[in-house]
C-alpha cells in the first residue's frame, strides 16, 4: 500500500475529507489521493456519524487519520483544518475523484507566491442524457466567477479569514473563495481536474438536492449579496459560454437551470413558512 511521506523536505500538505455515509465513493477518492505524484502529504478525515461501513473501511488504512464526530460538513473541515500540520490545506469531498498531478501542481503555484489555488470541477458522466446535460451545465456556469471556489488554501490564511463559516452547509466553499479574494490575497488556478462522483443521476435526484440546500439559502445570501446576484444572473454567463463554444443541448442546459433556481426558490419559501 502507498504510504505518504512527510519527510522529504518539500512543504506538506494537509487533505481533510469530511464524510458521511461515503462508502460508495470513498475508495475511488483515496485511490486518486494516494496516487499524487506529490507525496509528502498528510490524509485527515473527519467522519459525521457515519453508520454505513465508512469508518470500517477507513479502518483499512493506518496512514489515514481518522477523526470521529458529529457535525456539520463546515465543521467538519474546521476541525480538519485545525488537527492539520501542513503548510497547505487541500479540502476534498469524499466522492471526488482528482488527476495525478493536482496537488503537485497546487503546490507549485502557492510556492511561486500564490495563497490560494482554483481547481476545475466537472461531474463524472455516465453516458446517459441527463450526465451529459449537466457536464455541459457545469462548464457553462463555472465562467461565472462567482461560482468558483478555491480548495487548495496556505494554513495561514485559512485561519486567517476565519475558516469556514460554521452555519453554512450550501456553498460554504464559495464564501470562503470570497473573504479570501476580499482579504486581497492572491487566487491562482490550475489546469487539472477534479471529479465529481455522487452528482445526481436523474432530475428528482438533482432537485431533491437543492431542497435540501434551500433552508440555508437565506443565510447564504444574507452573507454574500454580490455572489448571490451573479448566481441569479447564471443564466446571462450560461448565454454568453455558448455563444463561444456552443451545444446542441442549450436549450435542455437553460430549463436546468430554471429548474435549479426555482427549486432553491419554492424550496426557502416552503421551509421558511414551516419553521415555527
Amino acid at each position: 500500500m502507498y504510504s505518504p511521506t512527510m519527510n522529504c523536505g518539500k512543504p506538506t500538505v494537509s487533505i481533510v475529507i469530511p464524510t458521511f455515509n461515503s462508502i460508495s465513493y470513498i475508495k475511488y477518492c483515496l485511490h486518486s489521493v494516494f496516487n499524487q505524484t506529490y507525496r509528502d502529504f498528510e490524509v485527515i478525515v473527519v467522519d459525521g456519524g457515519s453508520t454505513d461501513g465508512t469508518l470500517d473501511f477507513l479502518s483499512k488504512y493506518p496512514v489515514v487519520r481518522v477523526i470521529r464526530g458529529r457535525a456539520n460538513r463546515s465543521l467538519q473541515k474546521n476541525i480538519g483544518a485545525y488537527n492539520s500540520k501542513g503548510k497547505y490545506l487541500y479540502f476534498l469531498d469524499s466522492d471526488f475523484y482528482i488527476d495525478s498531478r493536482v496537488v503537485e501542481e497546487c503546490v507549485r503555484i502557492c510556492e511561486e507566491g500564490c495563497d490560494a489555488v482554483v481547481i476545475n470541477l466537472l461531474p463524472r458522466i455516465d453516458g446517459g442524457f441527463f450526465s451529459r446535460v449537466l457536464l455541459w451545465h457545469k462548464i457553462y456556469t463555472s465562467q461565472c466567477e462567482a461560482k468558483t471556489a478555491a480548495r487548495f488554501i496556505r494554513r495561514e490564511v485559512f485561519f486567517r479569514v476565519g475558516g469556514f463559516n460554521n452555519l453554512l452547509y450550501f456553498n460554504e466553499d464559495l464564501d470562503l473563495h470570497r473573504r479570501i479574494k476580499h482579504s486581497k490575497y492572491r487566487i491562482g488556478y490550475v489546469d487539472r481536474y477534479q471529479y465529481h462522483l455522487g452528482e445526481a443521476k436523474s432530475m428528482g435526484s438533482y432537485m431533491r438536492r437543492y431542497l435540501y440546500y434551500a433552508p440555508n439559502i437565506g443565510y447564504y445570501i444574507k452573507h454574500n449579496l454580490r455572489e448571490s446576484i451573479s448566481h441569479i444572473a447564471s443564466i446571462y454567463y450560461i448565454l454568453k459560454a455558448f455563444k463561444k463554444t456552443p451545444s446542441k443541448l442549450i436549450l435542455h442546459i437553460l430549463a436546468l437551470e430554471a429548474i435549479r433556481l426555482a427549486t432553491l426558490l419554492v424550496g426557502c419559501i416552503v421551509r421558511h413558512h414551516e419553521s415555527p
